[in-house]
């Protein structure tokens, strides 16, 4: 199957894809599928563990005796538990193409496309004059990050390819005001 074909229905009228490739995911290191993906798990058994570590606290100090025989140890088997939770979330491997997602990239005449199949979603940038366009090493892959003109906070980036000398220069030749290296 080929770019137009996946890209028929966000394709414009009169618009030629020049370039287009897939991350891939099983060469490369980010996005990372361990500690990195569960960070909410380890943020809610660490704020658990703070709620509880304060209520022991303040049991402890008005009433040792009755709190420590019944409530204490509810308080310690919740804790537990939701520190064994939080373990067996970091550690369990799932499928990484739950966190990394089945995109195609894609340079036009008009446009950049990065378009996530897994998700059906499209992010279309037309005609942006370039402000940085660089490589970064991922694994045995590259990622390259695609920064705008006057847009600090405005950029975009393909993951995870192995080749990335002829998008890169055909990203500086289509959308940058500078002209590639020979």
């Amino acid at each position: 199957m080929t770019a137009e074909d996946d890209l028929k229905d966000v394709l414009l009228p009169d618009e030629k894809v020049l370039w287009s490739g897939r991350p891939k995911w099983d060469y490369a290191e980010r996005p990372k599928t361990g500690w990195r993906a569960k960070s909410g798990v380890i943020k809610f058994a660490v704020i658990i563990f703070l709620i509880i570590s304060v209520l022991i606290a303040f049991g402890m100090l008005f009433d040792p005796e009755g709190f420590a025989s019944g409530i204490l140890g509810v308080l310690i088997l919740v804790s537990a538990i939701s520190f064994v939770v939080a373990l067996v979330n970091i550690f369990d491997n799932h499928d990484p193409m739950h966190i990394r997602h089945d995109h195609l990239y894609a340079i036009t005449n008009n446009r950049i496309i990065i378009h996530d199949r897994s998700k059906l979603t499209t992010r279309s940038i037309m005609g942006p004059v370039l402000y940085a366009v660089s490589t970064v090493k991922n694994g045995s892959t590259n990622d390259i990050n695609i920064n705008f003109a006057n847009k600090e906070q405005d950029f975009a980036t393909f993951y995870a390819l192995s080749d990335c000398a002829a998008p890169e220069k055909l990203l500086i030749e289509k959308f940058s005001r500078r002209k590639a290296d020979p």
